[in-house]
Parts: structure tokens; sequence; C-alpha cells
């Protein structure tokens, strides 16, 4: 985000949110081919444009990406373990349920993220 800052400095930069999106469309979609081709630094390459192009949309927005990040990681940590609570409390165990029963959980713990 630093050095996408530095490079809006000299005018190297989006001039509206919907190149920002179309940027992230872009990418999204080399992303897939270099999938369909099965190149592994090619995928890793384009994972890195996509998330690049990810990191300047919450620049554009005025947000720090690295903060969205690990609160977004925080979110995803307190669903998880709600979830295998509730399986313990069911007395099973997330391995074995059904994507579906987990999908339920992670739902139910969705609730609790704006307490």
């Amino acid at each position: 985000q630093k050095l996408q800052d530095r490079a809006s400095l000299v005018g190297f930069d989006f001039e509206s949110i919907e190149q920002v999106f179309e940027k992230i469309a872009e990418e999204l979609e080399e992303l897939k081919e270099a999938i369909q081709k099965g190149d592994k630094r090619y995928v890793e390459h384009e994972v890195g444009d996509l998330l690049t192009a990810v990191v300047e949309l919450a620049r554009f927005l005025k947000a720090d990406a690295e903060e969205c990040l690990q609160k977004a990681n925080d979110r995803f940590e307190k669903r998880f373990r709600y979830m295998e609570k509730k399986a313990k409390e069911m007395g099973r165990e997330l391995k074995d349920m059904t994507l579906q029963e987990m999908d339920k959980l992670w739902l139910e713990a969705k609730n609790f993220d704006y307490e």
C-alpha cells in the first residue's frame, strides 16, 4: 500500500473506483487462465497481481489494507472457534461434519460479528 501511495504522488494512479474494479476483474480473469494452464509460478504471479489490485482498492477507499486483513483474520478465527465449540457441544468434531453442517455453524457464527 505504501508503494502504491508513492506511485500516486507522481500521478501513477487510477482516476476512479470503477477503474479499480475493472483492474480487479481483469486480474481475476488472468488468475483463472493461469489456473487452467496449471503453471504454479504463473498462478502465484497472478495471485500477487490480484492481491495488489485489492490493496489498490483499499487505498482508493482510504482504508488500511493490512488492518482490514488483520481484522478479517480475527473474524475468521472467532467464527472458526465458535464452530469448533458448537460441534463439541453437539458431541461431534468438525472433520466429521458435512460441508452443509459446517456452513450452518459458520452462518450462526457470523451473527456475532457486530456484537
